[in-house]
């Protein structure tokens, strides 16, 4: 199995990482009890050729990873313990899927409810007469939402 060591000069949580171009192709192979998600990768290199990087991308895993430990087994050996960056390896996953999101920079939906986004909304006085009275409904703003109000005056038979 080959791996690409490369420098992540960008946050954890950001999908598209921006990398240095100085990287290294190793064949390696993983310690007998690892898994996918935490794989440790071994190495042949000395310890100070693979501590200058970061981040590793393993295609044949199909997955790129976040190196958190290097640990020299002798003097040829270097164990790579890493951590999956699922932001980056499911990507296009992430970018493809439909999903409706509860917060949005642009396009604010008013129906979904948004802690964050105070809504301003004053009473719309309607005035509608109908036989004996008048019909005045008030709309307004709740925490709970929109608020109906009526007040009118009494019918009267006279």
């Amino acid at each position: 199995m080959t791996i690409t060591l490369k420098q992540n000069q960008s946050a954890d949580n950001r999908i598209n990482k921006v990398f240095s171009s100085t990287t290294k192709s190793y064949d390696v192979y993983l310690i007998d009890e690892t898994n996918v998600i935490n794989p440790v990768f071994v190495l042949v290199a000395a310890l100070k050729d693979v501590e200058k990087f970061n981040y590793i991308d393993a295609p044949e895993f199909a997955r790129k990873y976040f190196i958190r430990d290097i640990v020299s087994l002798d003097g040829e050996r270097v164990a790579v313990h890493a951590a999956v960056d699922v932001l980056t390896s499911f990507a296009s996953d992430i970018y493809s899927a439909q999903v409706l999101t509860g917060r949005s920079t642009k396009n604010i939906n008013a129906l979904i409810p948004d802690t964050k986004l105070k809504n301003s909304v004053r009473g719309i006085p309607q005035i509608k007469t109908f036989a004996g009275g008048e019909w005045l409904p008030t709309l307004t703003a709740s925490e709970n939402g929109i608020v109906v109000t009526t007040f009118g005056g009494g019918i009267t038979n006279g």
